[in-house]
């Protein structure tokens, strides 16, 4: 399984409304943005390591695995198995341009959002 690294370019602030969840395509996470901010996840399914943005859907309601029927709620939490773990989430940063830069190297708690 080969999960996001580094520092990922995510787009600007200025197109991600509320209540947004999307993959950021060949990169292999999820970006998020809620009533605290953003957020950001890997798109890799904890329980066989598909891929969940080349293999499966992401929307405002959550993540679909399409290798095994997983289904992840919008925060990266389990809603329906075989997975057993939640996504693992990561560092996001703005900086003075409102560009997105997810640390895909920071592993940060699922609570964890950026103010923008």
């Amino acid at each position: 399984m080969n999960g996001p690294h580094g520092d990922i370019p995510a787009g600007n602030v200025a197109d991600v409304p509320l209540g947004t969840l999307e993959g950021i395509a060949g990169q292999a996470v999820i970006l998020g943005r809620d009533s605290g901010g953003l957020y950001a996840m890997t798109s890799i399914c904890t329980h066989a390591g598909c891929d969940m943005e080349t293999s499966g859907t992401i929307d405002a309601q959550g993540a679909l695995c399409g290798c095994h029927g997983s289904v992840f709620d919008p925060n990266g939490n389990v809603v329906q198995g075989p997975a057993h773990s939640a996504l693992q989430h990561f560092a996001v940063s703005v900086d003075g341009t409102g560009a997105i830069i997810i640390h895909a190297s920071q592993p940060v708690s699922e609570t964890q959002r950026t103010a923008v």
